[in-house]
């Protein structure tokens, strides 16, 4: 589980599905914009446009001049192929030092920085080869997609029905802008490959390379003058504290001394209803966590509190979640619930290390069940006063929290314990050699 805002992480691969992607001229001129300024700044110096002209073919410098083969013109290829051969070496060596100094800025990139630089890499190459397919069937005269798609393909074509110039350009320089693009995703993957598998594969590892990302943020928003520097600054180092940190849950139970706004969260839930309360944590945490209708986090919770609560408690425990991540999002506290979450996923897929291991985190998710049903449920009696009713809850939280650290406490001190352990039996062997 990794966040590039900070999203889901697995295994470095490469994405095979083809981007599906609507052409017309602007989504044609974007593609061909985005490429120059991000990746292929050489094509501005290197490619010239080339529009084909209505007969489909090309004259040569020969037939314009009108000149004559001759035994000197041979002579002369001679020459020029001699030439090729050092202009070819020259090419490469020049791919070679841009190579060296491509993959030397990406050693400079946290990990996760690095990881997200090559997902938009190929995405934008996928882009650019469904992109290629549609442009080739419309040169052809054929329409992709149906009749639901003609507008925007006519919109890719110009008055006399041929392709337009944007879209000409980009078949005229696409083998060029492939080819550099390829090249700099195989930068990015040469040096994803230096990390070791079970070394990336690891919350600790991926909470570090958040925090080291996060923290240049901070020093390139530290010498900027952007004029909301210092909320942005202050909503970074929330963001960068709580990945530094992600069993920390402080943050959490607090919000679960206010019994008033869960029950007040709970009505909201249990009005909304199921479908609904579904399509909301969808839209909310779908695209952060890759885990359609939060089935995989649902299904996981659900294991960790049974026999005491139910698939209907755990939606709603997501669905408090949920809320506090979009009311705090701008202040940049959200990414204590999302913590929360990840530490779920990562212990979905096994990658999840960090102290108290599963165990701990099972603690604090019952802990936090607890609190959270038993507020939401709560009947206020007449014969008590609001003042007795919050004493009472406050004892209840202290209690709870109370027996919560102190369970932490041993599964950390039983970790230990056994790390001690394992590392003994080095200790006296290296003595004995000694």
């Amino acid at each position: 589980m990794i966040d590039t805002h900070n999203e889901q992480f697995s295994s470095v691969s490469e994405n095979d599905e083809t981007v599906e992607t609507k052409v017309d001229q602007e989504t044609v001129e974007e593609a061909i914009q985005d490429y120059r300024d991000q990746n292929m700044q050489y094509v501005q110096d290197v490619i010239l446009p080339h529009i084909e002209d209505d007969t489909g073919t090309e004259s040569t410098s020969e037939e314009e001049d009108g000149i004559e083969e001759t035994e000197e013109v041979h002579e002369d290829s001679e020459v020029e192929g001699e030439a090729s051969d050092e202009d070819e070496g020259q090419r490469l060596k020049e791919m070679e030092e841009k190579n060296a100094a491509d993959i030397a800025a990406f050693r400079k990139l946290p990990f996760i920085d690095l990881y997200t630089k090559h997902a938009e890499l190929v995405e934008q190459r996928d882009q650019m080869k469904s992109i290629k397919g549609m442009v080739d069937q419309m040169k052809s005269g054929s329409f992709p997609g149906g009749n639901d798609l003609q507008i925007p393909v006519m919109n890719a074509l110009d008055n006399s029905g041929n392709l337009d110039q944007s879209a000409k350009e980009f078949l005229d320089q696409y083998d060029e802008l492939m080819a550099e693009s390829e090249r700099i995703i195989k930068c990015a993957e040469t040096v994803l490959m230096e990390y070791n598998k079970e070394q990336i594969n690891s919350s600790t590892f991926l909470a570090n390379s958040l925090c080291e990302s996060i923290d240049e943020k901070i020093d390139t928003m530290k010498e900027s003058d952007h004029e909301n520097k210092a909320f942005i600054i202050k909503r970074m180092s929330k963001i960068r504290d709580a990945y530094a940190d992600r069993t920390n849950y402080e943050y959490l139970f607090n919000k679960l001394r206010y019994y008033y706004n869960i029950q007040s969260t709970y009505k909201e839930f249990s009005k909304m209803g199921g479908s609904a309360v579904i399509k909301y944590l969808d839209k909310t945490f779908g695209g952060v966590f890759k885990d359609p209708k939060m089935k995989k986090f649902l299904t996981e919770v659900t294991e960790m509190v049974t026999p005491v609560y139910s698939l209907y408690d755990v939606t709603f425990f997501a669905f408090w979640l949920a809320k506090i991540y979009e009311k705090e999002y701008t202040s940049g506290n959200f990414t204590y619930p999302k913590t929360l979450i990840m530490n779920v996923y990562d212990a979905i897929t096994g990658v999840y290390d960090l102290p108290g291991g599963k165990e701990a985190l099972v603690e604090a998710i019952k802990t936090m069940m607890t609190l959270l049903m038993t507020f939401a449920l709560l009947k206020k009696k007449t014969d008590k006063s609001k003042k007795e009713v919050e004493h009472m809850v406050n004892e209840f939280w202290n209690d709870l929290v109370t027996v919560y650290e102190n369970a932490v406490q041993t599964i950390i001190g039983r970790e230990e314990e056994v790390s001690t352990e394992e590392e003994s039996p080095v200790e006296v062997t290296e003595s004995v050699a000694n």
